[in-house]
């Protein structure tokens, strides 16, 4: 039959299904199959098939697939009933696009039109062959465009998958198909759950929710299942000879490896469901006819695995966010050279283990195996030891009684362990060691920071997976461990929140002893976990060495001094290489060449190398590597750690930094100009002499107070007031004449700040030995007569922690910083008012105030700074960046002896950007303490409870985390971090409430107090950045002279 015949004969089919009246879209599949092969045939040498794909859902798979006379997929056909004419709709819709980013070759038909995407783009213009208008009416529809459509059907079975693709093109390849699985295992799944069916996919869910990750949910099993298909796939196409398919692929996977196999099983000769098994067919097909010699012509195969290092560029490919959120990144094999063989001199130095990691009576862990890049690394240099010292001879049985008995690794990732697996099989064949079928390498499938007790739950085709799980556990619970080494994932939000692992670590919450009082957010990074796993590990077994490659931020980050005591406990030895590389501090070399990560991270890195073991030398020992990166892979590949340059720590508390830090900072520190240098009008808060007095929780009760204060005699108002005897500062009689000469005026009652977040009112007339002892008038004037802010400090930090700043718009009471004299609050405004100077009143109108003021900041200082960056430098910019340096946390401990005896000095920079980002986060900082900003709108603590809101008794409950004032009413939300912050003196939460002891909270102070509490946990957040952008190098280059 010719081509035109084969498409007219399937018109007059289409328009007889037509008008029979009740035909559904499925009614003409068989119809279309019949042309689509009659075409093939024709058009092409190979026979082509079309399959009707099962039609579970309308966003499952496309509704035919075209297979050559190969077995290889051409292409998919997605129909739609001849009535729909808009295709152009259905080109958009969702459904189209997930199949056209899936499937390379697509046609979207409705009968009579035809559409043909190539790698979801469009190729050419549609095609009409008969006309709807002729098929509606009922009379023969005629066959249009031949040759177009000759065209467009000649193209789709030309089409054949590329051969020669890269690495990165597979990836994208197989990234797209595995995403489209991905979709399909969900839908599955949801069907299943709705049908109540107890399928295998929904059995082996269960159990893994059961066994392994007891938070999984169906995305997530979703995209596990996908990605151990798609690469368990491609690590099996690497080992298979021959035909490639779904059935084949379990010919290269070991029968070792019980839970992989039995997966693949399901998938190549089980009951899987048709919609699954249409796309794991794809992703075979695109496998078999890949290169694979081409795919890995890009990989250095010099120690490297080209399996494991595909997959860290399929991950990225198939999902950024997920490759970050795991922490997976291959580790460079000269990081793991390094940290392996200077694990194996010290078992030979230090532990008399003269063959090293081959020594029999050595056992290793790999607490976070990825791909197995250390394990295969100690194996490979045990073998070569052993091979060296005795020969290859009885190599066989030392493989046996050693490193398949010794040698465990953990992971969690199903794809990473398929491979890992796969690794490990061909290492020991390479060694020449054949794996009888009951031979397998101690790698387990389970989360390494969740210790607990897995009930076996035997699943049809997978219950190797609750026995493997129970091994596991007791490799972590019981097994001794002489030797932890790996790269643990860093993940800064981690999801690890077990109570076994969240309990260890609260031995990094505390530093000689006490809490560190401070928001604890970076100690729950995975990568610190893992660490305090491998501690607790190597303590159990009373020795043992860990080496690890991690953030490197533990090494001199406050937050990790608890964690860095720990350690000098419980090891007797510690090295550490700090490889440097953080683009995040902008890290330079020494002399200011270029710094680069040996990873594609920007978070710096080192390697630390700990030693449990009696006998040794104590200490801590420091080196640093710092330069490009092939010069730090050069070196790591070459040296070992005896190698390396160290220089002793001798770490002092409380920060216990490993890191060298000078014996004294003066020479760094006083290079810096004073705060007081820098805000040249500066004063002592106010005294008031007599706060029950002077000081009141409202205007109007001020205002009362002062009236009935004026209208009775001194010696009733000390009675009544219970002021005591006069001093010759404050006397009673003075007050009241104060107030009666400056005129009676309630413009006179105004705000004041008393304590932290605690702003009360006063009478203020600025006259001293007044009503208000030393008001101060020549600078907190300037704080009454216009819009202004004043940075307050102290100017020593006697017997307190510095944390002694605050901002405000108020006048200022002298102990609003520290009830310690010696460490009274300073005031420093922003701006200075014409309008106060040589007056005592600053409540004389005048006009347009703003134009008569000028910044209180030092002529000199200012010029210079604009002179540096220009208009950024305004008086507000550079009173945010005073603001955010003294709220550094950083900055208050590696200063802390200085900051003891006199004012802050403050750190000044060359660099522009890092200029303004402090800036902007001490403005951020400003506007939460001054109450202003919007992200106190919806505050995370309420008030709760029923009651009259009396304050009788001020109890905190961590575990609750609330803070009750009476027996049935209290403040939800309260972390301890916020209820043990600090500010100066005082524990702010706690401070404000006790103050109130006695009173009757009304509702706008139960809101002023959820609003401090959202303000200071805020407050941490933002700290922590400036603590971050305040390690900058920029930091400190004093170019500003005083």
């Amino acid at each position: 039959m010719t081509f035109r015949a084969s498409v007219e004969r399937y018109l007059g089919a289409v328009a007889q299904q037509y008008h029979r009246g009740d035909a559904r879209e499925e009614s003409y599949y068989d119809v279309l199959k019949q042309l689509w092969e009659e075409l093939g045939s024709q058009l092409s040498s190979a026979h082509a098939t079309l399959t009707v794909l099962p039609r579970q859902t309308e966003a499952g798979n496309p509704d035919m697939r075209v297979w050559s006379g190969q077995q290889h997929v051409t292409g998919y056909i997605e129909a739609k009933e001849p009535g729909v004419t808009n295709l152009d709709h259905v080109e958009v819709s969702e459904q189209l696009k997930r199949y056209r980013a899936a499937f390379p070759n697509v046609i979207l038909t409705n009968f009579l039109e035809f559409r043909l995407y190539r790698f979801g783009q469009p190729m050419g213009q549609p095609v009409t062959i008969g006309s709807l208008q002729a098929l509606q009416a009922g009379i023969k529809v005629p066959f249009q465009h031949e040759d177009q459509f000759r065209d467009l059907v000649e193209r789709f079975f030309d089409f054949q998958l590329p051969k020669e693709y890269t690495a990165q093109t597979l990836a994208v390849a197989l990234a797209d198909r595995t995403r489209f699985l991905q979709r399909q295992v969900l839908d599955q799944l949801v069907e299943d759950e709705q049908q109540n069916s107890s399928s295998d996919l929904v059995s082996l869910m269960r159990e893994f929710k059961q066994v392994l990750m007891s938070d999984l949910t169906s995305d997530t099993f979703a995209d596990l299942y996908a990605q151990t298909i798609t690469y368990g796939l491609f690590a099996a196409r690497m080992r298979v000879t021959g035909t490639f398919t779904r059935e084949t692929a379990l010919n290269g996977i070991p029968a070792t490896i019980g839970i992989l196999r039995k997966l693949f099983k399901y998938i190549s000769i089980g009951d899987t469901p048709e919609r699954l098994r249409v796309i794991i067919d794809d992703i075979a097909d695109v496998l078999a006819v890949a290169d694979t010699d081409t795919v890995f012509k890009g990989y250095d195969k010099n120690g490297r695995d080209p399996v494991a290092d595909f997959y860290e560029t399929f991950l990225g490919e198939y999902d950024p966010a997920k490759k970050k959120q795991h922490g997976v990144y291959y580790t460079p094999q000269p990081v793991v050279s390094y940290i392996v063989r200077s694990v194996d001199q010290i078992l030979h130095d230090s532990f008399g283990k003269p063959d090293g990691l081959a020594d029999p009576s050595v056992t290793v862990l790999d607490p976070a195996a990825g791909t197995m890049t250390f394990p295969a690394t100690a194996v490979r240099l045990a073998a070569e030891t052993y091979k060296a010292k005795y020969g290859d001879g009885s190599l066989d049985s030392w493989i046996k009684g050693h490193v398949l008995r010794d040698f465990y690794a953990f992971e969690l990732m199903m794809a990473p362990y398929a491979i890992g697996h796969l690794r490990m099989g061909t290492l020991l064949t390479e060694l020449g060691y054949t794996m009888s079928s009951d031979d397998r390498f101690k790698l387990y499938l389970t989360n390494t920071l969740d210790v607990s007790t897995a009930e076996q739950n035997p699943i049809p085709g997978l219950s190797p997976l609750a026995d493997e799980s129970h091994m596991a556990e007791a490799v972590k619970t019981t097994q001794p461990v002489l030797v932890i080494m790996g790269n643990p994932p860093y993940s800064g939000v981690s999801t690890n929140k077990g109570a076994w692992i969240m309990n260890l670590l609260n031995d990094y919450k505390q530093v000689d002893g006490k809490p560190l009082g401070e928001r604890k957010t970076w100690l729950d990074d995975d990568y610190v976990k893992f660490i305090r796993f491998a501690q607790w590990k190597i303590d159990q077994a009373g020795e043992g060495v860990l080496g690890f490659i991690t953030n490197h931020s533990y090494l001199d980050n406050p937050t990790f001094r608890g964690m860095r005591q720990s350690l000098m406990a419980s090891f007797d030895q510690l090295h550490i290489l700090n490889l440097h590389g953080n683009s995040l501090r902008k890290e330079q070399c020494p002399d200011g060449s270029k710094d680069e990560n040996v990873f594609d991270i920007r978070q710096g890195v080192a390697i630390v190398v700990a030693v449990k073991c009696n006998g040794v030398p104590k200490g801590i020992w420091y080196g640093d590597l710092w330069g490009k990166r092939d010069a730090k892979y050069r070196v790591l590949g070459n040296e070992q750690m005896t190698q390396t340059a160290w220089q002793e720590l001798k770490p002092r508390g409380d920060m216990y930094l490993f890191v060298p830090q000078d014996a004294t900072l003066a020479p760094e520190y006083e290079q810096w100009p004073k705060v007081t240098e820098i805000f040249p009008v500066s004063v002592v808060g106010i005294v008031t002499a007599r706060d029950k007095l002077t000081i009141q929780f409202t205007p109007e009760q001020v205002w009362q107070t002062v009236n009935r204060f004026i209208s009775i005699s001194p010696e009733e108002a000390r009675e009544a007031f219970h002021l005591g005897k006069d001093t010759a500062s404050w006397q009673v009689q003075l007050a009241q004449e104060d107030i009666r000469r400056s005129g009676l005026s309630q413009d006179r009652v105004v705000p004041i700040l008393y304590r932290p977040f605690d702003v009360r009112y006063t009478y203020y007339t600025g006259h001293s030995r007044g009503f208000l002892c030393r008001p101060h008038p020549e600078v907190m004037q300037n704080m009454l007569a216009g819009s202004n802010s004043a940075i307050i400090t102290s100017r020593m930090t006697k017997g307190e922690t510095f944390h002694h700043v605050q901002v405000t718009n108020h006048i200022v009471e002298v102990i609003c910083m520290s009830p310690k004299t010696s460490n009274n609050g300073f005031v420093f405004p922003l701006y200075l008012y014409d309008s106060v100077k040589g007056s005592t009143d600053i409540f004389v109108e005048t006009r347009d105030r703003v134009a008569h003021r000028k910044p209180n900041i030092e002529a000199h200082f200012m010029s210079q700074l604009t002179e540096c960056f220009g208009s950024i430098a305004s008086p507000e910019n550079i009173f945010a960046y005073v603001y955010a340096v003294l709220e550094s946390a950083a900055y208050a401990r590696r200063y802390v002896e200085f900051l003891k005896t006199d004012f802050p000095r403050i750190p000044l920079i060359r660099d522009r950007d890092t200029f303004l980002a402090l800036a902007d986060l001490g403005q951020q900082l400003i506007d939460l303490h001054l109450m202003r900003s919007s992200e106190l709108d919806n505050p995370i603590s309420r008030f709760c409870g029923k009651g009259d809101g009396a304050v009788k008794k001020v109890e905190y409950d961590a575990d609750r985390g609330r803070v009750s004032i009476n027996p049935t009413q209290y403040f939800d939300g309260v972390t301890p971090d916020l209820w043990t912050y600090q500010i100066g003196g005082y524990q702010v939460l706690a401070k404000w409430l006790k103050d109130r002891k006695g009173r009757f909270l009304t509702a706008p102070d139960t809101q002023h107090y959820s609003r401090i509490v959202t303000a200071l946990s805020r407050t941490i957040l933002v700290r922590g950045q400036i603590d971050q952008a305040f390690q900058s190098p920029d930091i400190g280059d004093a170019h500003v002279q005083r």
